[in-house]
């Protein structure tokens, strides 16, 4: 059975990123491949200098290139199905039914969107259904957006969106649940509020040009915004123990330790200050670092 320094569950920014570090530091590392990366049926990254406007699969391929240049780096396609902790290291089991042990574990396995169930948005998602104006706004800028949701956050979104367009529509699929307050923003904002149902969208393949509503009515837009559920797309985190925030997200400290002894997290999985690449990028260079300190202090101690 094979013994490595590090596994890295996860094979997207944040993984790549831990496992450059390691590669960099001789330490010897194999990154699982996470399955499909959540950003994967955008067209285009972006905020991230010297990379604006690749597609999220070119950009990985470049960092699996330039990590391919560090022999303690190996990689693999299984995803990593299992891990127990035994005494000071992992017992590990990968989907093929390999098993491999790691003295330190990074988890990078991300999370996954839960998209509301109405016909013509998950084949959207990340084209003209999107999360982040900040991610996608300039490509939508001007047009005419619908944000979806029926709470604060939603508002929230709506007012951010002002600056991109101001043609804004709050569509609260059913009884808007807003404080009098909050109507009072919206409307002096000239952001108009839809209560009726949601039943699809429409448009050309993935483009957008209007929202159905139960009552017949429909509201044209080309782009639709919203805050989605997210859940942990991996057990594993659980498995071992590792605390979580009231929004399930992984706690970790300054050196992207989690509260489980020898396990580390980065990426979208964990408790960050912004779900963008760039702090994808970022958690996976500090949890990397973080493993090679607390092996070294080990191994020269």
């Amino acid at each position: 059975m094979n013994l490595y320094d590090v596994v890295v569950a996860g094979g997207g920014t944040a993984g790549l990123s831990a496992a450059l570090v390691l590669g960099r530091s001789r330490i010897s590392c194999l990154i699982c491949n996470g399955g499909e990366v959540r950003n994967a049926t955008a067209p285009e990254i972006h905020n991230y200098l010297s990379r604006e406007g690749l597609s999220p699969q070119e950009f990985l391929k470049i960092g699996r290139e330039q990590i391919a240049n560090y022999p303690s780096v190996e990689f693999s396609e299984d995803l990593v199905a299992a891990a127990v902790a035994e005494d000071n290291s992992f017992r590990i089991e990968l989907a093929s039914g390999r098993p491999v042990l790691a003295k330190k574990l990074i988890l990078a396995t991300g999370l996954e969107d839960e998209i509301p169930l109405i016909e013509g948005m998950r084949e959207r998602w990340g084209i003209s259904v999107l999360h982040c104006p900040f991610c996608h706004g300039w490509e939508s800028r001007d047009l005419a957006w619908a944000v979806y949701g029926n709470n604060g956050k939603a508002v929230d979104l709506c007012l951010m969106a002002k600056g991109w367009t101001d043609r804004i529509t709050l569509c609260t699929d059913g009884v808007a649940e807003l404080t009098a307050a909050q109507r009072k923003t919206l409307r002096a904002c000239g952001i108009a509020v839809r209560e009726s149902r949601v039943v699809r969208l429409e448009g050309d393949e993935t483009s957008l040009e209007r929202m159905i509503f139960e009552d017949g009515e429909d509201l044209e837009c080309q782009a639709v915004f919203l805050r989605p559920v997210k859940k942990q797309r991996s057990v594993i985190p659980n498995s071992l123990g590792c605390a979580v925030n009231a929004d399930g997200l992984i706690l970790v400290d300054e050196n992207g330790a989690t509260t489980a002894q020898g396990v580390f997290a980065a990426g979208d999985a964990t408790e960050p200050v912004l779900q963008v690449l760039a702090y994808a990028a970022f958690s996976g260079v500090r949890a990397g670092i973080g493993a090679a300190k607390s092996l070294f202090s080990e191994r020269f101690a």
